[in-house]
């Protein structure tokens, strides 16, 4: 009976503890602290960081906090002043891992993002920071979704390629188990994709398990069709892949690869590419091409 009694007085202060909490931060006003977040992200990043928008808590058992008009600079070599703008940035927290101090979020979802990677001289990149302060590395987020986003990359030639994301979601277990669906357009063709991968059974391999994947992407009137395995989630060493293209006209890629090619009915491509020690190597190959 007093066993009885203590688990239920601990339970009631633990929910008394917990309201209290979320009372707290309710009444918290985030924007009242954001220069101190923007210098503390600055510090971590060594780039100046800024938040032009609102800063929001939105509050639960899985807080999220909302902060608009995220602004991340460029290095002075660059061809505009932020590598990174994002309209709304969303970040969901368990809310005994934010009390603890601990930034380890479930779900990041981005939206109006303007992200453009550039390569610079002497080897250069605006996307290596450097290293700042003290951290613990980037945290490990279970899903992620982004919406109406651009992602740019120039090369140091001036060379400039843009990915269009218009609906991605992604998610990630802890035993590697990943998902991703998506629509987008690249050199403004529109394309769809999704990827599936996860540990399965392999009596072949050492340790009696693969990572096996297989990824759909249609583009441009052409579907690619991606089958593998390696010993080690995201690996390549030791990758084999299976690949089936098929597609109407082969002239409907010009745009992709700004090339001139050919005027053709359907065609079809299947190959088999497998990775080890001694490199890379493809066999199987057979296509087929048919005339207008």
């Amino acid at each position: 009976m007093r066993l009885r009694k203590a688990i239920a007085w601990s339970f009631t202060v633990l929910a008394v503890i917990v309201v209290a909490l979320l009372i707290i931060l309710l009444t918290l006003d985030l924007n009242s602290y954001r220069s101190q977040i923007e210098a503390r992200v600055t510090a971590a990043l060594d780039r100046p960081v800024s938040i032009g928008g609102d800063l929001s808590l939105g509050v639960s058992l899985l807080p999220t906090l909302v902060v608009e008009e995220l602004s991340i600079a460029n290095p002075a070599w660059a061809s505009r002043p932020t590598l990174a703008y994002v309209e709304r940035l969303e970040v969901q927290v368990p809310l005994f891992s934010l009390l603890r101090g601990s930034l380890s979020p479930l779900h990041i979802e981005i939206d109006g993002a303007d992200v453009l990677l550039e390569q610079g001289p002497e080897g250069k990149n605006n996307w290596t920071f450097e290293e700042a302060g003290e951290g613990g590395g980037a945290p490990v987020v279970e899903s992620l979704t982004v919406r109406r986003s651009l992602l740019g990359y120039r090369s140091r030639d001036n060379v400039a390629q843009q990915l269009v994301l218009s609906d991605v979601d992604a998610a990630i277990s802890a035993d590697y188990e990943l998902e991703v669906e998506g629509e987008g357009a690249y050199s403004a063709v529109p394309f769809t994709l999704s990827f599936s991968g996860g540990v399965s059974a392999s009596p072949g391999a050492a340790s009696g398990q693969e990572w096996s994947f297989t990824s759909s992407l249609d583009i441009a009137d052409t579907s690619i069709v991606l089958q593998g395995a390696v010993p080690q989630p995201f690996a390549l060493q030791g990758l084999t892949l299976l690949a089936d293209i098929q597609g109407q006209r082969v002239d409907s890629l010009e745009s992709l690869f700004e090339v001139a090619l050919p005027a053709t009915g359907p065609y079809q491509l299947s190959a088999r590419m497998t990775i080890d020690d001694h490199g890379y190597k493809v066999t199987g190959v057979k296509g087929s091409i048919n005339d207008l």
